[in-house]
């Protein structure tokens, strides 16, 4: 799965694991987590089966590569919920910034 991901000043991620590595390559702020950290022009490698939070202190603009589904995780590290492909194509479509995506192409990589 890839995508653009934006957040304002002091952003948390919620506490999540990968499933699989992530790849990040930072197009602007700044970007932390146990595994390293980056700004404007980095590239910062997570690997799979982490559970961590991370951060974005004045906010970050990255193109992430997730090579695996995320499981968000509840205090008591109980799944509170998976974020897949599927689940973020909807968000898009339910938000307006999918109006440019082949629709035909989506219902073939999502097997329908």
């Amino acid at each position: 799965m890839r995508l653009i991901f934006r957040t304002g000043p002091d952003a948390l991620t919620p506490l999540h694991k990968n499933t699989g590595a992530a790849e990040l390559f930072i197009l602007n702020g700044w970007f932390s987590c146990e595994e390293g950290s980056g700004t404007k022009g980095d590239y910062v490698y997570e690997a799979g089966e982490v559970i961590h939070v991370a951060e974005a202190g004045n906010g970050v603009g990255a193109l992430i590569l997730f090579h695996e589904p995320i499981i968000g995780l509840d205090d008591s590290y109980s799944v509170s919920g998976v974020i897949d492909a599927e689940m973020v194509y909807s968000l898009a479509k339910a938000n307006g910034p999918s109006a440019h995506i082949d629709k035909s192409r989506v219902a073939k990589a999502l097997g329908k």
